[in-house]
């Protein structure tokens, strides 16, 4: 027989204990090793600075653009090299927990971008104005890095709308990590899902 009952297989194999199992997760991004990290550069508010920068003007190909600080005109790039921040990793490369990433700190420092999505009405982030329907109501809550933030359904169903549109147009899959994200924290369920066009 191909499929065999509980009794049989226990019968091949013996009665299998799981009491003293215990999953761990395969997630190795943690907030407080990403802060300890940062705050090791001695360059936290800069290294906030690049994150506000690439979750709005984005980045791409290892070109991450500059911005102004302080009357400094400070290279991203040169400033992830001085910080350690690995710009090399490929998808599904291992990283450490406290390992910086470009896509780490923007995640790390989503509050923030949050805060000034706020705190500057004229400004939007690129996810919104390039993959979105523009509604006004989502433009603070529709950049790379708030599903790790956003409590709303509304504004988490809007999210994936947007990153639907850029995966289909792009051919890329991000939608797919985004929604575990939210559905990991119990923002959204599978079932609200049926309320997307």
């Amino acid at each position: 027989m191909q499929y065999l009952s509980k009794k049989e297989l226990n019968i091949i194999i013996g009665e299998i204990q799981l009491k003293d199992f215990t999953l761990l997760s395969q997630d190795t991004y943690s907030d407080t090793d990403i802060g300890n990290a940062i705050k090791s550069t001695g360059m936290s508010d800069e290294l906030a600075c690049s994150a506000v920068q690439l979750a709005i003007i984005g980045f791409g190909n290892k070109n991450f653009g500059s911005f102004n600080y302080r009357d400094k005109k400070i290279d991203i790039k040169k400033l992830f090299e001085e910080c350690g921040v690995n710009i090399n990793y490929g998808l599904g490369s291992k990283l450490n927990p406290s390992d910086l990433t470009p896509r780490r700190i923007v995640r790390f420092f989503r509050y923030h971008i949050d805060d000034y999505l706020m705190s500057n009405k004229n400004i939007a982030p690129y996810l919104w104005r390039k993959y979105s329907t523009r509604d006004e109501h989502y433009r603070c809550t529709t950049f790379p890095g708030a599903e790790s933030c956003i409590i709303n359904k509304n504004e988490c169903l809007y999210l994936i709308e947007t990153y639907r549109t850029l995966d289909a147009r792009l051919g890329l899959n991000i939608t797919e990590r985004v929604l575990r994200v939210l559905l990991a924290r119990n923002v959204v369920e599978l079932s609200d899902l049926t309320q997307l066009h």
